[in-house]
């Protein structure tokens, strides 16, 4: 099993190693290149097509237990199904919009379709159990609570991807943090997808680390959100013994930070909260002074924090955890809105 484990990780790490060049210098040649300007932290015309490496590379994965775990693969095949479909429409949105510009609202309904593809093949929310109470049932309810969690996490790592390097890394630490629980929680399909997953957004983060030689785009930020919500709803990690998603929550805890901080400052702002702006967690670092790098690695270390207590949460006291948890979102949103307090004296002292 550990060979399997393995051989998939460095399977999609070599295959990301190798494609991402590849279309990098593909898309140079037919112009398909993000300019600088605006919000963008980039300086010169970068190529943006990352995402297809990113797809190929976990379509391959997705398909790879057919030919090395075929007991793996018959035990989760309605899985794998529902998640190669349901990636697939996601790739094929991210790549229209990175190619042509997509509403918001065509996001949003191609999102609840393929979230509606994973509830068709039982990849869906049942129950919600706590370590506080009883487990609550959720009967039809379970089929909108799971659209929420596939379109607020497909967003999420959306929202994060505005510096070289951040959706990338952010996202093979949860990948990580989720192989790491899938082993201890004996999900061996959940591990098994978490590796590949790791594998290729390291890979692909090879040539997306500041200073950027490629760009995922939508259709690599998207995907990678699908994904990890898709495979956090995988049996057993939906049914571990403590609020139900909660260890993928912790485990993706920057990215949804900066989507709750997103949320209400555009609101607070009296913007739609579906417009951009220059408030994210890392424009206000790299307003303040901070290199790309060191912002990446401050980044890096905080969903590091994340990730050590969603597996303490598994190994540990479960109600201890939960209030470590909140107490680390609290400590984060203070931290946040209090940059943003620091940045905009900033700019009033320099006006």
């Amino acid at each position: 099993m550990a060979l399997a484990f393995g051989f998939c990780f460095c399977l999609s790490a070599m295959l990301a190693l190798f494609l991402t060049p590849r279309i990098r210098e593909w898309a140079l040649a037919k112009g398909l290149v993000d300019h600088p300007g605006g919000r963008k932290a980039h300086k010169s015309p970068t190529p943006f097509l990352g995402g297809v490496v990113l797809y190929l590379t976990f379509l391959v994965v997705l398909v790879t237990p057919f030919f090395l775990w075929k007991g793996l693969f018959l035990q989760g095949r309605g899985y794998l199904v529902g998640i190669i479909i349901g990636s697939s429409l996601i790739f094929l949105l991210g790549l229209y919009d990175d190619l042509k510009g997509a509403s918001p609202f065509l996001k949003i309904g191609v999102q609840i379709i393929a979230g509606l593809v994973l509830v068709n093949f039982g990849l869906a929310v049942t129950v919600l159990t706590s370590p506080f109470r009883h487990p609550l049932y959720l009967g039809w309810w379970g089929i909108p609570f799971t659209i929420l969690w596939v379109v607020f996490i497909t967003n999420a790592l959306n929202l994060i991807d505005g510096l070289d390097g951040l959706a990338a890394g952010v996202s093979a630490i949860a990948a990580l943090v989720l192989f790491v629980v899938g082993l201890m929680r004996e999900g061996p399909l959940t591990a098994f997808l978490c590796a590949g997953l790791a594998g290729g957004s390291l890979g692909f983060l090879r040539y997306n680390f500041p200073p950027a030689r490629i760009f995922m785009g939508d259709t690599g930020s998207m995907l990678l959100g699908f994904l990890l919500a898709s495979i956090s709803l995988i049996r057993p990690l939906k049914t571990v013994a403590a609020v139900a998603l909660f260890v993928p929550i912790v485990a993706l805890g920057v990215p949804i930070v900066e989507s709750f901080t997103t949320i209400i400052r555009r609101f607070w702002r009296r913007r739609s909260p579906l417009a951009p702006d220059r408030g994210h967690i890392h424009h206000i670092l790299l307003d303040l002074g901070f290199t790309p790098k060191v912002t990446l690695i401050t980044l890096y270390f905080i969903s590091g924090l994340f990730g050590l207590v969603c597996i303490g949460f598994v190994t540990a006291n479960p109600r201890l955890m939960v209030i470590l948890f909140f107490a680390l979102i609290l400590a984060s949103l203070v931290g946040v809105f209090g940059l943003h307090g620091l940045n905009n004296g900033r700019k009033n002292d320099n006006a």
